[in-house]
């Protein structure tokens, strides 16, 4: 699999032009030259560097945020920049590059019980009177604390449910189209007489155990039964219907498309897609996503193929960039960023800050700095997501081929949702 070493990081790039600069004072364009001898920012442009050093200067600092105070003095005439005093304290206690993630705790309105956690990207994209299904019960958000979300049962069901990301990595198309791949062989084969045998035998001829042969076999053949379709794989979709719950909305009907394009591909498509639908109803549009499909919840008649050809090549970003940075996905990479910039430092070597203390600066600062749009932190979150963590390459190819046709679909209605490999 082809490796993409992260290219030009902002945000990495402060904490090295602190470090450096606190150790001893150095010339502006020696110290650019310098960096730029780096493999990883040998593309660093001037421009670049001149926001993140005046980013530590204090440039953005009338937006009132104490974080965005000045660590650097720059001498314009001799062309030299220093430490302030307290930046190699700064640089000892919260240096590095290894984020924290955590969770809020759900609790009951009432009297605060504790019922379980939330993933922090979850709550970003919560508010006041959304609803959620958690284990067999709907709950009401009533209130949303630093670390708190509070709850009261909901007298109907919703479709929406919790995520929790953590520490989980998006795969990669190159894996997700060798399983898609895999999964079409397998259906050319599940197709013929004596299906299973040869299944079997062509894995077992490549190296997977007897056991595990027979095991995947005998689920791939269950697939189908349930189905009544064909596998999902690289080119076709299969878009399953699933039964409706009791309180679901009227008119409304949910459905799951076995995308195999993995969450690198699937996670700016299913931003893209909920920008695209609001834009075309102008109602708000829920859409859940992971690794091996999307989760729609559309209204009854509607074609769920319609909808999903509502974003296209021509489109894709430019629907990403309406709808990223209201993510809660967005938020928590612009935290992360913040965190390696040394804008949200810790306040004694001896104690973490705690993370929803973390959370509340990271918003506070982000909302401070959208009118900026220079600002390092900001232009690296939106280089993170849009080449480290989204596969927009990828993404077009497969929506190029939906738009051919090389891409088909089927349909099935199940009475149990399938689970997904």
């Amino acid at each position: 699999e082809e490796i993409r070493p992260v290219s030009t990081p902002l945000d990495v790039l402060a904490q090295v032009v602190l470090s450096m600069v606190a150790a001893e004072p150095w010339k502006v364009e020696d110290l650019f030259r310098f960096v730029r001898t780096t493999y990883v920012y040998r593309n660093l442009t001037r421009r670049q560097f001149d926001l993140v050093l005046e980013m530590l200067a204090g440039r953005y600092s009338d937006s009132r945020i104490r974080e965005l105070k000045p660590r650097v003095a720059i001498d314009r005439v001799s062309g030299t920049v220093r430490a302030r005093p307290g930046a190699d304290r700064l640089i000892y206690s919260s240096g590095g590059t290894i984020p924290d993630r955590g969770y809020f705790h759900l609790r009951l309105a009432e009297n605060k019980a504790k019922l379980g956690e939330l993933d922090e990207e979850f709550v970003w994209e919560r508010s006041v009177g959304d609803t959620f299904t958690l284990g067999a019960q709907s709950w009401q958000i009533t209130g949303i604390t630093h670390n708190d979300v509070l709850v009261r049962p909901a007298h109907r069901s919703s479709a929406m449910a919790p995520f929790w990301r953590a520490e989980e990595r998006n795969r990669s198309f190159h894996l997700s189209e060798r399983i898609g791949l895999l999964l079409a062989r397998a259906e050319g084969i599940l197709s013929t007489p004596d299906a299973g045998e040869k299944l079997r035998a062509s894995l077992e001829s490549e190296g997977l155990a007897a056991k595990a042969s027979e095991d995947l076999v005998r689920y791939l053949v269950s697939q189908r039964e349930a189905t009544g379709s064909p596998l999902p794989h690289r080119h076709h979709i299969l878009i399953e219907n699933l039964p409706a719950q009791e309180g679901e909305a009227v008119g409304q009907r949910r459905v799951i498309l076995h995308t195999r394009w993995g969450g690198k591909v699937n996670r700016p498509l299913s931003l893209a897609l909920a920008a695209a639908v609001e834009r075309d109803t102008g109602e708000p549009f829920q859409v859940e996503q992971d690794n091996a499909c999307l989760m729609l919840s559309i209204p009854a008649g509607d074609d769920p193929m319609r909808i999903l050809r509502l974003v296209h090549p021509d489109n894709v970003e430019r629907l990403l960039r309406e709808r990223l940075e209201q993510s809660g996905f967005f938020g928590a990479r612009f935290r992360e960023n913040a965190g390696r910039a040394l804008l949200l430092p810790r306040g004694d070597f001896r104690r973490r800050v705690p993370l929803w203390f973390n959370r509340q600066r990271a918003k506070k600062l982000l909302q401070s700095v959208q009118r900026y749009e220079d600002f390092p932190v900001l232009v690296e979150t939106w280089r993170t997501c849009l080449q480290d963590e989204f596969d927009l390459e990828n993404l077009a190819q497969v929506l190029a081929e939906l738009d051919s046709g090389e891409i088909v679909s089927s349909e099935a209605t199940t009475s149990l949702s399938l689970i997904h490999i």
